[in-house]
C-alpha cells in the first residue's frame, strides 16, 4: 500500500471538503539569513490600511481581522512559517472573513442554526451514503486509535467549529445547491467536446503496476488474531491458485482495501511509494503473475503484478461516475460564487485590500 496517512478524507464530505487528520508534516524551512530576520517578523498584514474592507457602510478594520485571525492559530500566536505561507495570500483571508459573516447572516435568515444535534444527524447521513468497504476500512483504523466509528462521530459533532462547517454545508446543500443535476447526457457531451482530456498516458518504463487483496489486521494484534487473518488469506489464495481469474471478485468481496472496488488495482506506482514488504514481492512477480501471502504494517496481501499501460483512449463507461461528479461540482461551485456575488452587491461591500481571485471559506465561521 503506498506510504500516506491511512485515514484520509474521513466524514471530509460532511465538513470542509479536506481530511480532518493532519497530512505527513512538510520539512522544516531552512533559517532566514539575519539579514532577513528582522524583516521575516513582520506580520503579513502590517502594511495593510487600517481599514480592510465596508460592509453597509461599517469598516471592517485591521484590528477586527487581527483579533479574529489570531483565534485560529495554535496558541494565538503568528509563527514565522504560518507569516510566511501567508504573506501571499493574506489578502484573500480579508475576503474571507467578509464572505463569512455575509453566510452567516444568511444562514440565520434561513433558519439553519449549528449544533450537535444537526451536526450528527448530517454526518451520519453521509456515512449512510459511502461504500461498505470505505466504512468497514475507516473502522478499522479508529479501532487501532481506540476508538469506534460512532465515538468519532459524537467527537466531531460535539466541536464547535465542526457544527458551524456542517451548518454551512447544510445551508449549500438546500439552498444554493438545490436543484443542481447533470445527466449523462450532459457527461457524454463534455467527453465527446474534449477528447484529450481522456487520453491515457503510457505508464513511464521503470514504473510498476500491481493489484491486491489485503486482509487487514493491527500490526500490534495478538498471535491468534493474526494467524486468523492469515489464514484467511491462504484460503483465499488456494482458491485463486485454482482459478485466477477470480481475483478481481475476491478483491471486491474480501479485501479491506478502498482498492477492492476497483477490483484491488492499485494502478500505476514507482519505486518507494509502497512499503518495502510490498514493492519487494511486485518487483519478484511477472505480468500476471500471482504472490504467496506477503505480510506488511497493514496485515496480509495477496499480490498480482499487473502489465503496464499503452497510450490509450479512457472509454467513457469508466469515466462516467467521475465525470457526473465533476461537472455537477463545477456547476455548484458557480452556483455559490453567484450567491456570493449577490450577497456582495446587497451589501454594498467594497475592499481596500489588493487581493486575487481565490475560493471563499478560507477562515472558519465565527
Amino acid at each position: 500500500m503506498k506510504k500516506t496517512v491511512l485515514l484520509t478524507a474521513l466524514l471530509a464530505a460532511g465538513l470542509t471538503g479536506s481530511s480532518l487528520f493532519a497530512a505527513d508534516a512538510k520539512a522544516a524551512p531552512k533559517a532566514a539569513p539575519k539579514a532577513e530576520a528582522k524583516a521575516a517578523e513582520k506580520p503579513f498584514w502590517t502594511e495593510w490600511p487600517e481599514k480592510l474592507a465596508e460592509v453597509n457602510g461599517k469598516a471592517i478594520t485591521k484590528q477586527q481581522f487581527i483579533t479574529e485571525f489570531t483565534k485560529q492559530l495554535p496558541g494565538g500566536k503568528l509563527t514565522p512559517e504560518i507569516n510566511a505561507q501567508l504573506k501571499m495570500m493574506g489578502a484573500e483571508l480579508v475576503k474571507s472573513m467578509v464572505i463569512n459573516d455575509l453566510m452567516t447572516e444568511a444562514m440565520k435568515k434561513a433558519g439553519i442554526v449549528p449544533s450537535q444535534k444537526m451536526a450528527k444527524e448530517f454526518l451520519e447521513a453521509d456515512i449512510k451514503k459511502m461504500p461498505k468497504e470505505q466504512i468497514e476500512f475507516m473502522e478499522k483504523q479508529l479501532s487501532m486509535r481506540k476508538t469506534t466509528l460512532a465515538k468519532y462521530v459524537d467527537e466531531i459533532s460535539a466541536n464547535p467549529e465542526a457544527q458551524k462547517q456542517i451548518a454551512l454545508q447544510s445551508f449549500m446543500q438546500n439552498n444554493i445547491y438545490k436543484g443542481i443535476t447533470v445527466t449523462d447526457a450532459d457527461a457524454e457531451k463534455f467527453y465527446k467536446s474534449n477528447p484529450a482530456l481522456f487520453e491515457s498516458p503510457a505508464d513511464p518504463a521503470d514504473a510498476m503496476r500491481a493489484s491486491h487483496i489485503l486482509i487487514m489486521v493491527d500490526e500490534k494484534a495478538d498471535a491468534k488474531t493474526k494467524k486468523a487473518a492469515k489464514d484467511k488469506a491462504e484460503a483465499i489464495l488456494i482458491e485463486l491458485k485454482a482459478n485466477p481469474a477470480l481475483f478481481e471478485a475476491k478483491a471486491k468481496t474480501e479485501s479491506k482495501c478502498p482498492s477492492g472496488a476497483n477490483g484491488g488495482s492499485l494502478g500505476a506506482f514507482q519505486k518507494g511509494q509502497m512499503v518495502p514488504e510490498f514493492e519487494k514481492a511486485v518487483i519478484a512477480l511477472k505480468d500476471g503473475q500471482i504472490s504467496e501471502v506477503i505480510e506488511t504494517q497493514y496485515g496480509y496481501h495477496i499480490i498480482r503484478r499487473d502489465a503496464l499501460q499503452k497510450k490509450s483512449v479512457i472509454p467513457f463507461a469508466q469515466v462516467k461516475t467521475q465525470l457526473l461528479a465533476t461537472l455537477k461540482a463545477e456547476k455548484e461551485q458557480r452556483a455559490l460564487m453567484d450567491f456570493i456575488a449577490k450577497l456582495e452587491k446587497a451589501a454594498k461591500v467594497q475592499y481596500f485590500v489588493k487581493s486575487q481571485a481565490l475560493p471563499p471559506m478560507q477562515m472558519p465561521m465565527k
